[in-house]
C-alpha cells in the first residue's frame, strides 16, 4: 500500500510469472473485493487505485482495465 499526499492510495499486488501476468475473471473479482474491503475497513476517503507489480507486465485483456497502474521489474532499476 502506498498512501500518497494527493489523496490517492495505491493497493499493490505483486505477482511473478515468466511471461505476462493475465488477470482472469476470478482474480479480477478478488482484486475488486480486496479494494472494497480495504475501503470499508479503513474508512478512507482517498481514491483507491489497484497497482500491479510484475516481472514482465500485465496482459492487456478485458480485466486489465480495472488496474490503474502497473510497475514492471525494469522500472524498479531505472536510474
Amino acid at each position: 500500500m502506498i498512501d500518497r499526499d494527493d489523496r490517492v492510495t495505491n493497493l499493490c499486488e505483486v505477482k511473478y510469472r515468466k511471461g505476462e501476468f493475465a488477470i482472469d475473471d476470478k482474480y479480477d473479482m478478488q482484486l475488486q473485493s480486496r479494494r472494497e474491503t480495504f475501503i470499508e475497513e479503513t474508512g478512507t476517503t482517498n481514491a483507491v487505485h489497484l497497482t500491479m507489480i510484475t516481472v514482465n507486465g500485465v496482459r492487456r485483456n478485458a480485466n486489465w482495465n480495472d488496474v490503474q497502474s502497473e510497475v514492471i521489474l525494469d522500472d524498479l532499476f531505472r536510474d
